[in-house]
């Protein structure tokens, strides 16, 4: 069975969680709300190399009003 998990992780507890998914080699989408990273962040690179990170920007989203 698989286990993705969706989030922004920007408090200190979203970011340890992620940390222990990764580590357990469960794969994430981080949504980013500003444009995407030029370069992978050293913590995430392992799991971006395989493949169970995705990330996801809304730089430029509008929403309807």
């Amino acid at each position: 069975m698989h286990h993705y998990l969706i989030s922004g992780f920007p408090s200190p507890i979203e970011r340890t969680v992620l940390d222990i998914l990764l580590a357990n080699g469960c794969s994430v989408v981080v949504a980013l709300g500003r444009s995407l990273y030029r370069k992978i962040p050293t913590h995430l690179q392992t799991a971006y190399d395989s493949n169970r990170v995705l990330f996801v920007s809304f730089r430029d989203y509008s929403r309807p009003s």
